[in-house]
């Protein structure tokens, strides 16, 4: 979701005063159709600036689908956090964005 960000000009660091509501907020604003999400290499360490190699992990994993606040969920795997971790996720979810429990929709799961 903070990757909202991207689709705005001016002066962003504005909205980092108080960023969870901030996220929320253009979550509420932009409802994406689809959402995919890019796990094939996963900045574990360090991020988003400072990381190496050694702070990679390969996950090799696509995640897609229509629900942004599950797909931000089924993340958090891969850095190794929890849905309470992550206030914007929660603050989307009150707001009716989406379901953070993904487990509880009906995802399909491939290999290719």
């Amino acid at each position: 979701m903070k990757n909202l960000y991207g689709s705005l000009g001016g002066q962003r660091n504005r909205l980092h005063q108080d960023i969870n509501t901030a996220i929320a907020d253009l979550a509420c604003a932009i409802r994406p159709t689809l959402t995919v999400m890019d796990a094939t290499r996963v900045l574990k360490r360090n991020g988003p600036t400072g990381g190496n190699l050694a702070d990679v992990s390969m996950e090799n994993t696509v995640i897609a689908g229509v629900d942004l606040v599950a797909i931000e969920s089924y993340g958090l795997r891969f850095l190794d956090l929890k849905v309470e971790d992550i206030p914007f996720i929660l603050m989307a979810e009150k707001r009716g964005i989406g379901i953070s429990d993904w487990k509880s929709l009906n995802i399909a799961e491939m290999n290719v």
